[in-house]
């Protein structure tokens, strides 16, 4: 389950554990209790295309020093764009 809030006319997604740091945000790069990855690459992969296509904002709450992102498809998948807090979204 991953939620989905509307804030300030703005999709914010709770990441939780599924991505729990804007360095789990490539496709590749699970972590590292995932039970099922292949699964999860897959899901991950339509997740952040998804997120990409909505202009969503990442809620990171186990990053210590990325607590919100953007994202940006590039050539090689999907990326980081911008870092910043909850607050920041206005």
């Amino acid at each position: 389950m991953i939620p989905v809030i509307n804030f300030n006319g703005q999709e914010v997604v709770f990441a939780g554990d599924f991505i729990p740091t804007a360095a789990n945000v490539p496709v590749k790069w699970l972590a590292s209790y995932d039970l099922n990855p292949t699964a999860s690459l897959a899901e991950k992969q339509e997740f952040l295309a998804e997120a990409v296509e909505n202009n969503a904002i990442l809620f990171l709450q186990h990053d210590i020093t990325t607590e919100c992102c953007s994202l940006i498809k590039t050539e090689r998948g999907v990326k980081v764009d911008k870092c910043f807090s909850l607050a920041d979204i206005k």
